[in-house]
């Protein structure tokens, strides 16, 4: 399910699936980033804009939770915006 879908619903997340899109977000980020991005997604998720990446964020409900994201043209970089819009940058 895309987390476009989940914030249609109003649903929050849990903490598997947190915890997988902090690994993807955060991954080669220095601890207090990863931080921050926990909290956000933890407190602040349903109160974010609506932005072009909730609908190519993908994590699964049940099992694993794996985070999956299908980039456009730079996965890279694609990443460190929607890191950086999350957090505010």
């Amino acid at each position: 399910m895309n987390l476009q879908q989940l914030r249609n619903k109003e649903l929050s997340l849990n903490e598997l699936q947190i915890d997988s899109l902090v690994s993807l977000l955060g991954k080669g980020c220095i601890q207090s980033t990863k931080g921050r991005l926990r909290s956000i997604l933890t407190y602040s998720f349903s109160s974010l804009p609506s932005k072009w990446y909730w609908e190519r964020l993908e994590v699964s409900e049940v099992g694993n939770c794996n985070a999956k994201y299908c980039a456009g043209q730079d996965y890279t970089s694609e990443i460190a915006s929607i890191r950086n819009n999350i957090l505010g940058k």
